[in-house]
């Protein structure tokens, strides 16, 4: 039997590997990432500053650098093969396929130019509108995403806009062409807790309205809780935990997402209840297929952490399946029952 449509990943990566070559040698960023995502589905990748996050995004929009090594046994976006396909052809899906919404949007943006000239851009190329109808097409654009007397706005320098303004023009730039698949990455960052709110709704709303797929990556658990069907948690370029968004707040398996909810406010706990992570993160110049979170396990660290990690299924998983990275899930969770 045929898989249905909705059955099928609209991207697919297994075993993606990307290194980085510098004057002290070569930065294993990811090892071994492997995720998923199904049309319209929202997922969240979070963990520390650090842990892989944006790589994964940049490797699958195909914008990391010259200095970037990326090897994977699948990597698939919206059914092309992008370790066969030609570079046009990746580099077609940009802007119409997948797009992206940047962390700083102020500086993402081109500041010499004006922002409605900027989407109107992206429309003219992607939607093959003329330039007057790419033009009235910006301006509905911004228009969409509530930014006020948008026919005005058209003319605005980036400079001229607040920080949450700049961050709807990105929003509005990144949805211009309606794309099938958004990455956001990091997009609240430096904003008020009410503007969060209002962007996050609103790409919540876009997506819901285009059925559009979003790779939601983000540092702020509490956040992601709230607009996420799925979690990847990642630590130094490994992905430790993958599940439901219940399960694992619910029933966090691996020590580092229990140390990550523990760091994160809820709205009604103290400061005084957060508890920092301790340590730091491992030396990416070292490749390795042990767990990188075991120097900083002490309560959990055993002899078995030092062997080659699989990913197992974590126990009283529910759909979509709960996996973890570590050796001993089995022996946690059954301290946790």
């Amino acid at each position: 039997m045929m898989p249905r449509a909705a059955d099928v990943p609209i991207i697919e990566v297994e075993d993606l590997n990307v290194r980085f070559r510098t004057r002290e040698g070569l930065l294993h960023v990811l090892e071994n990432v492997s995720f998923s995502l199904r049309r319209g589905e929202t997922m969240g990748m979070v963990g520390e500053s650090g842990s892989g996050k944006s790589v994964s995004a940049y490797a699958l929009t195909r914008l990391l650098p010259k200095t970037a090594d990326v090897q994977a046994g699948t990597m698939r976006v919206a059914g092309l093969d992008y370790l066969s396909a030609p570079k046009a052809d990746i580099e077609a899906l940009r802007g119409k396929t997948i797009s992206m919404i940047f962390q700083n949007a102020r500086a993402a943006l081109n500041p010499i130019r004006r922002i409605g000239d900027q989407i109107a851009d992206v429309l003219h190329r992607h939607s093959g509108l003329t330039r007057k109808d790419a033009r009235e097409a910006a301006v509905q654009a911004l228009a969409e995403v509530k930014i006020p007397d948008p026919a005005a706005r058209y003319k605005s320098y980036p400079f001229q806009l607040s920080g949450g303004m700049c961050q709807r023009v990105m929003i509005a730039l990144a949805l211009a062409a309606r794309p099938e698949i958004l990455i956001a990455d990091e997009p609240t960052t430096g904003l008020d807790v009410t503007t969060q709110a209002a962007i996050m709704d609103l790409i919540r709303e876009k997506a819901a309205s285009e059925r559009m797929t979003t790779l939601l990556i983000t540092h702020d658990l509490a956040l992601a809780a709230d607009y996420c069907d799925r979690f990847v948690v990642m630590h130094a370029g490994h992905v430790v935990e993958s599940g439901a968004t219940g399960p694992i707040f619910a029933r966090p398996a691996h020590p580092y997402t229990r140390r990550l909810l523990k760091a994160t406010p809820d709205g009604t706990s103290a400061l005084s209840d957060l508890e920092p992570i301790p340590g730091n993160l491992p030396d990416l110049r070292k490749a390795t297929t042990l767990c990188r979170f075991a120097a900083r396990c002490p309560h959990y660290a055993a002899d078995i952490c030092d062997v080659p990690q699989k990913l197992r299924p974590a126990a009283g998983a529910v759909w979509p399946a709960h996996h973890v990275a570590c050796a001993r899930a089995a022996d946690l969770n059954a301290e946790a029952a």
